[in-house]
């Protein structure tokens, strides 16, 4: 039996020596094997990409009637995109019930527009799915004059 320092010695040299063989086993198996690491790896980012792609770079949205509140809101949002790097075309539409129509439509290339809220149940149109709101819209009521004598004549 040694001293602690030449065992120390020895340890440490063993342990060197195995970590230098352990890098040699390594750097000759990447060397035999580094056609099939990378083909393997290339198809692990096609696979990443199909199943998870990237968003599209152009929408088309429709954005109601020409001039209306709904094409104006959307004109935001094509410069907002823009700077961005996504195209937005507006298409023209009558209205939200058009543009929920359209959205529901597999077949038709809109893939987002602006509805009216309150205008549908998620239930009615499977496949369609709310971002959110976006602005309130007030609702305005308006009567003949000669119908009432004074606005709390209605009954509700």
């Amino acid at each position: 039996m040694g001293s602690f320092k030449e065992d120390f010695k020895d340890t440490a040299v063993a342990v060197l020596e195995t970590a230098q063989d352990q890098y040699r086993d390594a750097i000759s198996f990447i060397k035999e094997t580094w056609p099939l690491l990378f083909l393997l790896l290339v198809i692990l980012i096609g696979l990443l990409a199909y199943w998870n792609p990237p968003p599209p770079r152009h929408i088309m949205m429709a954005s109601g009637i020409e001039g209306g509140s709904y094409e104006q809101l959307a004109s935001k949002y094509v410069d907002f995109f823009a700077k961005r790097g996504v195209t937005i075309e507006l298409v023209r539409t009558q209205g939200s019930q058009e543009n929920i129509t359209r959205l529901a439509d597999r077949k038709d290339p809109i893939q987002a527009a602006f509805v009216q809220g309150g205008s549908l149940h998620a239930k009615q149109v499977p496949g369609v799915e709310s971002l959110g709101s976006v602005d309130y819209e007030p609702i305005w009521v308006f009567y003949k004059g000669s119908f009432l004598k004074n606005g709390f004549d209605v009954e509700l």
